[in-house]
């Protein structure tokens, strides 16, 4: 037990991205993106698909109407229109996926440092419920894409079309040279490849009662938050230990396999 417990000790304890990572932040955490609050906190109301967040969100209520209008990222979920439009069971189940990720305080425990324009750190390996991404896969099975990682594998042109807030000109994403238009079904064969491949790893299918739902009924609370206190007290159970090793810094996503030998689920 105590060389397992040594191994969950590697988690890094301090800080992601200059900000400081103790156990109470670790579950009321924002991002440090283009579109965050700094800190969560209630909003009068929220639009729509991103209601449930409003008593303690990292979202505006600008900015859940406009994801929901349309992506306030230029990302353009019609790439494959020559084939098909994306139905509005699919792109519904998207605006939840977008909601959570701009609105969601729970996070904290999967943060990773990130390069880009718009962003400086990200979520990676959050376990998502098996119910609600199965739903999300099936929703969305008759639908089309042309590539498999829609993080990366995009062409992104500038263009005069689909930029948000009817900018001149923007960057839009676009399939990949050579590539064909497929159902997501084709593509992924499976709705974990689904979930854990289409944000670039972002997700972690999971059957485990700790795990995140896409999507909750606000009015009787956040389900969520007891799962990020959870690996909150794991990583501040870690940090305890500290004087047993020197730190690596590596993320919680690397070293699940060394917690779950402490956890009883």
């Amino acid at each position: 037990m105590l060389v397992h417990m040594v191994l969950v000790v590697v988690v890094v304890v301090g800080a992601v991205a200059g900000r400081t990572r103790d156990r109470e932040s670790l579950h009321n955490y924002c991002i440090d993106s283009k579109h965050h609050k700094h800190k969560p906190g209630p909003e009068s109301d929220l639009f729509d698909q991103c209601s449930p967040w409003k008593n303690r969100s990292c979202c505006t209520d600008e900015v859940a109407e406009q994801l929901h209008k349309s992506s306030i990222y230029n990302f353009n979920f019609n790439h494959c229109a020559q084939k098909k439009e994306m139905s509005e069971k699919c792109r519904r189940h998207f605006v939840q996926d977008h909601c959570f990720y701009e609105c969601s305080p729970n996070v904290g425990p999967w943060v990773v440092g990130e390069t880009r324009s718009w962003r400086r750190e990200r979520f990676y390996q959050v376990p998502l419920c098996s119910v609600d991404c199965d739903a999300w896969f099936q929703a969305c099975a008759d639908d089309y894409t042309c590539t498999d990682n829609w993080a990366r594998n995009f062409d992104w042109r500038n263009t005069s079309v689909g930029c948000h807030d009817d900018a001149p000109a923007c960057l839009v994403n676009f399939c990949p040279p050579k590539s064909s238009c497929q159902t997501i079904r084709e593509v992924y064969r499976t709705a974990e490849k689904f979930c854990q491949t289409v944000w670039d790893g972002s997700w972690k299918y999971s059957k485990s009662d700790l795990c995140m739902r896409l999507w909750f009924d606000g009015s009787q609370g956040n389900p969520n938050d007891n799962v990020a206190e959870h690996y909150a007290n794991l990583i501040s159970s870690a940090t305890s230990l500290a004087p047993l090793c020197a730190l690596v810094p590596i993320t919680l996503g690397v070293v699940l396999a060394a917690i779950k030998t402490v956890s009883p689920h």
